[in-house]
């Protein structure tokens, strides 16, 4: 069947005038380039435009994170023990020394050492702004750090119960 079909279109080929035959195989060559341009071309190069697009757009998000990479290495460098230790004087004594003059000392119901660089301490009814600012002067001056906190409301608006574990960062 297929064989048949064929001879009729050979037939029909042989069957067309020369001139005939050159525009339709001209107008077959042009079919042919707009359909690969527009089916092939023009999609491949619209995906490279997209491409490069995305690749500067990546590039240009890399060079901003390597730029904020060095800075926070800058930065970390920078921070440090701000105000050292007096000789021999552990975390606990800190604790204990920074409570008091920040007027928590009142509020303060246990502290219990672990180890030469870390405490844990637990505030019943503290003023919670009180006691940013005082984990704030801790870490700001002494490199101290909150490594667990435990946290929850109190009595009153702004007061607050709360177990926290410090830890002295070593020395940069």
């Amino acid at each position: 069947m297929l064989r048949n079909q064929l001879r009729e279109l050979q037939a029909r080929w042989l069957a067309v005038g020369d001139r005939e035959r050159t525009m339709v195989i001209g107008g077959g060559a042009v079919m042919s380039c707009l359909l690969f341009f527009a089916l092939v071309w023009l999609p491949v190069q619209e995906r490279f435009q997209e491409l490069s697009q995305t690749v500067e757009s990546r590039s240009s998000s890399l060079r901003w994170m390597e730029q904020a990479a060095r800075e926070v290495a800058r930065l970390k460098s920078q921070t440090g023990i701000k105000t050292p230790l007096e000789k021999g004087e552990s975390l606990l004594s800190l604790a204990d020394r920074s409570v008091r003059s920040h007027g928590l000392a009142p509020v303060l119901r246990r502290v219990e050492p672990e180890g030469q660089d870390k405490v844990r301490l637990w505030f019943e009814q503290a003023a919670f702004q009180s006691l940013l600012v005082w984990l704030e002067t801790l870490h700001d001056r002494y490199g101290v750090e909150v490594v667990n906190a435990s946290i929850e409301k109190g009595r009153d608006p702004g007061l607050v119960n709360t177990q926290l574990v410090l830890i002295m960062r070593a020395a940069q």
